[in-house]
């Protein structure tokens, strides 16, 4: 994998001047894009070069060219991209026409030209066009724009592009996403197949290789600040209801000036013991070590006179990484949980939307019965959790975050 630093450049506006809408699809012919594919648990690598080329009827079209195919006499085209192969930029969409094969290009004429997207792009705007000689209908549905996180790193206010097959004659419906960064284009793809394209890295022609900006440092996505104030919607079978947690921590049992952190439910402090290991997603209480957040059992408040330090289980590690992975054991080793990173999302709650949060995948597993419940839980940077779905079905929502003064 190239890496090399990123350039950034400002633009400074004069009065009357307009911002310039970013390229979401940039034709640039020389341009190198690296993907690492993965399709049924095996990973590929594939560079695309932006060629183009003028047709027998004197149209100049775009193509994507594998780098590998590059001794080839013929050679498939039409999967390096999400289009049918060719592409054509006009001043307010982008078309896309019929070539499958590298041979087909110079067949290619203006009447084959279908718009692919509107420019610029809109929420909700759709485009219909068909391929295979009419026997497959497709549609592209611009479903709004997210923050990506693949190998090339994150990428800010990506367009998510819903992209829909149907085979007319079969009456199958197969159904993708596309995901495009502004000035780089595709950074990740999920086709139809199952198969994921996540970009590596985009090279300009006589240029370095470009990846996203670096995550800010300093981001806590799991602040433990005592005093703390959740409040939370949850929503289970189609009841609703209101919760309000407070950060606690304690030193009892540790022996030590070391401390642990938990979470109280408003109104259990008055009771003599209570629940507080269903109050977040771990096992109850929380330690921070090592660029680690730490959990320790302690399914009741009770439970914390005997926590020990050196009975702490990684539940994330910092920074976090797409694909990073912990497994943990509770209920004396009956049940397994397995937290997997699975990228970045903005999210929306009734405290409001909370851009690039890190989704963390939760497999909850009993051995002796068999049962497994799936969850997951968004974690917004310095906030820590604004959406939890548990393995329940219960859906917990941030309504408001106070700190401490």
């Amino acid at each position: 994998m190239l890496h090399a630093a990123l350039f950034a450049f400002a633009a400074f506006l004069l009065p009357g001047q307009e911002a310039k809408e970013p390229d979401y699809f940039p034709l640039i012919e020389g341009a190198e894009y690296e993907f690492l594919g993965t399709f049924n648990g095996k990973e590929y690598t594939d560079v695309n070069i932006v060629k183009t080329t003028t047709t027998d009827s004197g149209l100049t079209i775009f193509y994507f060219a594998r780098k590998a195919d590059a001794a080839k006499d013929n050679a498939i085209v039409a999967t390096s991209s999400f289009g049918l192969g060719a592409y054509v930029r006009e001043k307010d969409k982008l078309l896309t026409c019929e070539a499958f094969w590298s041979r087909d290009l110079a067949k290619v004429t203006a009447d084959m030209k279908q718009t692919l997207l509107a420019l610029p792009l809109k929420e909700k705007a759709e485009q219909k066009f068909t391929a295979n000689r009419g026997t497959q209908a497709r549609r592209t549905v611009v479903a709004g724009k997210e923050d990506v996180t693949v190998p090339a790193g994150t990428f800010k206010g990506c367009w998510k592009i819903d992209l829909e097959d149907v085979w007319t004659e079969k009456a199958e419906t197969s159904s993708g996403t596309v995901w495009l960064a502004p000035d780089v284009g595709m950074v990740k793809w999920k086709r139809a197949t199952g198969r994921i394209d996540e970009l590596v890295s985009f090279k300009k022609p006589g240029g370095g290789v470009v990846k996203a900006p670096p995550e800010a440092k300093g981001a806590d996505y799991f602040p433990l600040v005592e005093g703390t104030r959740y409040e939370y919607q949850g929503t289970y079978q189609g009841n609703k209801d209101k919760s309000e947690l407070t950060v606690k921590s304690t030193s009892v049992g540790l022996g030590s000036d070391d401390r642990v952190f938990y979470f109280v439910t408003k109104g259990d402090e008055e009771k003599e013991n209570y629940i507080i290991g269903a109050n977040a997603f771990g096992l109850g209480a929380y330690s921070k070590s090592k660029g680690k957040l730490l959990t320790h059992e302690a399914f009741w408040y009770a439970d914390l006179e005997t926590v020990k330090l050196d009975s702490n289980q990684t539940l994330i590690e910092f920074p976090l990484t797409e694909k990073a992975s912990q497994k943990l054991q509770a209920s004396s080793g009956k049940q397994k949980i397995t937290m997997t990173v699975a990228g970045k999302e903005d999210v929306t709650v009734p405290a409001g939307t909370y851009k690039a949060c890190w989704k963390i995948e939760i497999k909850d597993t009993w051995p002796a019965t068999g049962t497994t419940y799936d969850g997951a839980v968004w974690l917004a940077a310095d906030v820590g959790v604004v959406k939890w779905l548990r393995g329940t079905g219960r859906v917990d929502e941030l309504l408001s975050m106070k700190k401490p003064k």
